[in-house]
């Protein structure tokens, strides 16, 4: 899906460099999600705490972009 590329891709390139590791690692396995797991997160359907800071990121960076 494109909005989950998009939505990768605005973490990946804004804040996962400067992540702490632990935060980089849930990143990874949120690459490891299977499409309708992931998408159900980013869109705000399903909530998971430890990833949520993430999610946010995610959001933010998103909304900056528009």
């Amino acid at each position: 899906m494109r909005e989950l590329d998009e939505a990768m891709r605005a973490y990946l390139d804004h804040h996962y460099a400067h992540a702490p590791a632990e935060e980089q690692t849930l990143f990874e396995l949120l690459q490891e999600m299977q499409d309708p797991e992931l998408y159900q997160l980013i869109s705000g359907k399903a909530t998971e705490a430890r990833y949520q800071s993430i999610v946010d990121k995610m959001s933010a960076t998103l909304a900056d972009k528009t």
